[in-house]
């Protein structure tokens, strides 16, 4: 790698999906921010759009790119807020909203 090039790391967290990009001296270039909605259809059930997710992640990465030539990413890491189910069909689309580690509406199925 050179001092031109770029890395992003993008967090995926509960309420908010930050990007961050940084230059390979550990030098922060630019940062994004999206607040993240979670949806809450009914009692132990907590669960994100991933269609919104995606758009979140998006516009968090074209913000923290503003002003950055794309062409000097070199690497991406990802990471989210932990545990959660989130279904894709054989196209890699979502199948429905992901269930987040925070839903509890299982709990009775496992604790008898």
């Amino acid at each position: 790698m050179t001092a031109e090039d770029c890395l992003i790391g993008i967090d995926c967290g509960l309420t908010v999906t930050k990007a961050i990009v940084f230059d390979t001296g550990g030098r922060e270039l630019g940062i994004g921010r999206r607040e993240t909605a979670q949806i809450k259809p009914g009692p132990r059930r907590v669960e994100r759009d991933m269609l919104g997710l995606w758009a979140d992640v998006c516009g968090a990465l074209r913000e923290a790119l503003a002003g950055i030539d794309a062409g000097r990413v070199r690497a991406v890491c990802v990471t989210g807020h932990g545990d959660g189910v989130y279904l894709l069909d054989g196209a890699d689309r979502p199948l429905g909203t992901a269930i987040l580690s925070l839903d509890t509406r299982a709990a009775a199925n496992i604790t008898g």
